[in-house]
């Protein structure tokens, strides 16, 4: 069974920023063993970016890095941009704290004058979701965010744009 739970962010009613399903692929699955992978293709409006990082805090500085990189492309002025590092940071710390081993597959893709992200990981079943100071802070910082549980599986979408 699937469970959806759709959030506007900053409560903008923004319909341009909400998060298409076939934005991003299917996650993928697999073992990993410390390893950080990096993909992209297409034109530049186009590209997916995606990263796939094991289950640890440690490794949250490379997604808030890349959230950086494809903020700027999308514009982002200097509070917008660390709006996304801050949702990027928030998102992949929830499902670090809900995976201890499963992989955290991060897709990003730049628009101009937004960014959509998809963070998923595996579980190891029910995974409530999030709430109290987590759910303030992603409200604060994007325009819209989605929690989608899915089985064995997790992810969270987010839209961050310039006109939230």
């Amino acid at each position: 069974m699937t469970q959806t739970t759709n959030h506007a962010g900053n409560d903008a009613g923004n319909d341009a920023s909400t998060i298409d399903a076939g934005t991003f692929g299917a996650g993928t699955s697999g073992a990993v063993n410390d390893a950080v992978t990096v993909g992209t293709g297409g034109a530049v409006e186009d590209d997916v970016i995606t990263l796939r990082l094991p289950a640890s805090a440690r490794w949250i500085r490379l997604a808030r890095l890349v959230a950086t990189g494809v903020a700027n492309s999308a514009g982002f002025d200097a509070d917008t941009l660390e709006d996304a590092r801050v949702a990027v940071d928030e998102v992949c710390g929830l499902l670090v704290e809900r995976t201890p081993t499963s992989p955290i597959d991060v897709a990003f893709r730049a628009a101009t004058g937004s960014i959509h992200v998809r963070a998923s990981c595996r579980v190891g079943g029910e995974v409530d979701p999030p709430d109290g100071l987590a759910v303030d802070v992603l409200k604060a910082v994007t325009t819209s965010w989605d929690w989608i549980a899915d089985g064995g599986s997790v992810a969270i979408e987010f839209v961050v744009s310039t006109d939230k």
